[in-house]
């Protein structure tokens, strides 16, 4: 390929990746989706869904991923922070793309065919937002509110998690839980969780201490 094709090709690139983006936005609107960097996400409740679609690396095809959160949970994290004022006058997009926000966790996955022509972007773009929220709309059958979250959170082993386990138990008001759970995570140590995970984990310690403390 020479030069020019290159960049010719790069440029075809770009505009199927603008309609796409515009596509999802504008199907988005219809379904009561918003988008930030190309990813469309909504509230339904007191939860937030998020839907990430990528390039499937095996056949080229698109795939899309559902990912979802309790909105508790990162108000609890500003408030271990001690900027819950600040982060309460962001944007609602906040608990998508904010610097400090509680883990989304997987709901499910799907193949979403293959983006070949501009033209495909529209039905595409239908195609998945209505797929996804026929996934999210069969997922909130379990799971539509904290208790049930908290159900669901319990039986999910993967390492990175703790630090929702510790936010939803305090949440809770179950602060001896996450005290003791915070305590196990710093104490264990697990490597390649990312200091993320520790700042969580330390503030979240810290405020749960103190209401045991307002308690007394």
């Amino acid at each position: 390929m020479t030069r020019q094709e290159r960049k010719e090709a790069n440029k075809r690139a770009k505009e199927k990746d603008k309609a796409f983006d515009e596509a999802l936005k504008t199907v988005g609107k219809t379904l009561g989706f918003k988008s930030i960097l190309a990813i469309p996400y909504k509230f339904i409740d007191d939860f937030v869904y998020e839907t990430h679609i990528s390039a499937n690396l095996i056949d080229a095809n698109l795939l899309a991923t559902v990912y979802f959160k309790p909105l508790i949970l990162d108000r609890v994290y500003w408030e271990a922070m001690g900027i819950s004022e600040t982060a309460q006058k962001q944007p609602k997009s906040f608990h998508v793309k904010g610097a400090f926000s509680a883990n989304t966790m997987y709901v499910c996955h799907f193949d979403c065919g293959a983006y070949e022509k501009i033209e495909d972007a529209e039905r595409l773009a239908s195609e998945i937002l209505n797929e996804a929220q026929k996934r999210i709309d069969l997922f909130r059958e379990e799971v539509y509110d904290l208790p049930t979250f908290a159900q669901y959170l319990s039986k999910q082993n993967k390492p990175y998690l703790k630090n929702n386990k510790i936010l939803t138990f305090i949440a809770l008001g179950e602060y001896e839980k996450a005290i003791a759970l915070a305590d196990e995570a710093i104490k264990n140590d697990k490597a390649g969780l990312g200091a993320g995970f520790w700042t969580i984990v330390e503030y979240a310690r810290a405020y749960a201490n103190s209401l045991v403390s307002r308690k007394s």
